[in-house]
């Protein structure tokens, strides 16, 4: 009887110990499947990422930055109506100068192998709208320019507004900062204000700036929502009307796309490059 009984509790034994082993081959196998499980996810993950970020980057192109002004060069600002090929082969672009400005009603820019480029080439075309720096003191037989440096703007109503001045307020508390208030040449335009301070370059005195005198703005294309739109004002100088047969282009008019919302505009809260 006693050794029936220790029979039993021999081969029990022999049973705990044979599930005991079983668990723990069990509990192996998981453990080593997670890390693989894991990788893999891993790696679809990372494979997935930069094709996601790739898509999502314009491309190298589209960022150019804009080249400065080269030292004693003279700036034009207008759109390409033709093109041309000079007698030694080089591309030579037909310009008419943007409506209401001081420069040359058209000009011929002549491009050089030095010329620097802050515009993909490829995008130049017809109805281009460009901002060219030359060497006011050298031209070619042909009587073209020789183009030193390029760069590309969004549009011409975009960055140029010819109006009437309906109000100038300075600012009380900033010295060289205030706003004009301007009514559109066009009747299709719109009432803007017109910030300004000491990154604006004037080429009229303001002491001649007042309700009804004419004025040719060259802004920054960003402008707010408010009613009516503020931008900030680059350059500010006298319009000049078109000469005969000289196309015009219409008023400004403000895009959502190139907006940003104002809370005030009142004039101590200058809109600013840097504030946009």
């Amino acid at each position: 009887m006693r050794l029936k009984r220790q029979g039993i509790a021999l081969f029990c034994a022999l049973l705990i110990a044979m599930l005991s082993a079983c668990g723990q081959t069990g509990s192996s196998s998981e453990s080593s499947e997670a890390p693989v499980s894991s990788a893999a996810s891993s790696e679809i993950s990372s494979s997935e990422s930069p094709s996601s970020q790739s898509e999502s980057q314009p491309e190298e192109s589209q960022l150019l930055e804009p080249v400065p002004a080269p030292e004693g060069s003279q700036v034009f600002r207008g759109t390409v109506e033709d093109f041309a090929v000079s007698d030694d082969g080089s591309t030579v672009l037909l310009m008419r100068r943007a409506s209401g400005t001081n420069f040359p009603a058209d000009l011929k820019v002549k491009l050089a192998d030095d010329t620097q480029f802050g515009v993909d080439e490829t995008q130049l075309g017809n109805g281009s709208f460009l901002e060219i720096y030359y060497s006011p003191d050298e031209s070619n037989e042909d009587g073209s320019v020789t183009a030193l440096a390029i760069n590309g703007e969004i549009s011409e109503d975009s960055v140029y507004y010819n109006g009437t001045v309906v109000e100038i307020v300075a600012d009380q508390e900033r010295e060289g900062e205030g706003y004009i208030l301007m009514d559109p040449l066009t009747a299709d335009g719109m009432q803007y204000q017109f910030n300004y301070g000491p990154e604006t370059q004037f080429s009229i005195p303001v002491e001649e700036i007042a309700p009804g005198v004419q004025l040719n703005v060259y802004h920054s294309p960003v402008a707010t929502r408010s009613l009516p739109p503020q931008s900030y004002a680059l350059e500010i100088g006298a319009y000049i009307p078109p000469e005969a047969g000289e196309a015009s282009i219409p008023a400004a008019e403000v895009s959502a796309a190139e907006s940003v919302p104002a809370e005030s505009s009142a004039p101590s809260e200058i809109l600013s490059p840097s504030a946009s």
